[in-house]
Formats: C-alpha cells, sequence, structure tokens
C-alpha cells in the first residue's frame, strides 16, 4: 500500500499515469459486500471514469465549503431549538 499526503504527487499518480495504476486487485469480501460496486475497488472502466468523474465534482474543495457552511448553520439552528426546549 502507497499512501500520498502531496497533493501534486497524488496529481501525477493518479491523472497522468492513472492507466498504468489502474488494475485493483479482486478482493472478494468486498465484491459480495458492495455487490461489486465500490469505486476505491473498481478497475479503469468508462462506468468508473463516470463514477470518479461525480465524486470528483461533488468533493471538490468549492462544494465542500458550500457543505460545511449550510452543515453549520443547521447544527447551530438545531443546537438554538434544542437550548429553548430546556
Amino acid at each position: 500500500m502507497i499512501v500520498l499526503y502531496d497533493r501534486r504527487a497524488i496529481h501525477e499518480l493518479l491523472d497522468k499515469r492513472g492507466t498504468i495504476y489502474s488494475e485493483r486487485p479482486v478482493d472478494h469480501v468486498v465484491s459480495v459486500v458492495t455487490n461489486g460496486d465500490n469505486l476505491a475497488f473498481m478497475d479503469s472502466t468508462p462506468l468508473w471514469r463516470n463514477q470518479r468523474k461525480i465524486a470528483s465534482h461533488a468533493l471538490a474543495v468549492r462544494f465542500v465549503v458550500i457543505y460545511c457552511h449550510g452543515l453549520d448553520q443547521l447544527l447551530n439552528k438545531t443546537a438554538t431549538h434544542v437550548g429553548r426546549e430546556r
């Protein structure tokens, strides 16, 4: 297992050299549990590319900031509401 923390190294490995490292080992337990639908363990197929594109878009920094801001507002509203009930 290789763990990368440098954004440039991750980009180089996944985007520029992704086809070299795209093969995934078959894990039968994961296949049974996820019914074969697990983005982390899929081979590089058109389905995988499409799902990766959707996940990458949803996890982009600009959207995560929006999601976190909305979550903060919801949590603050809930905490205020719970505080009034006591």
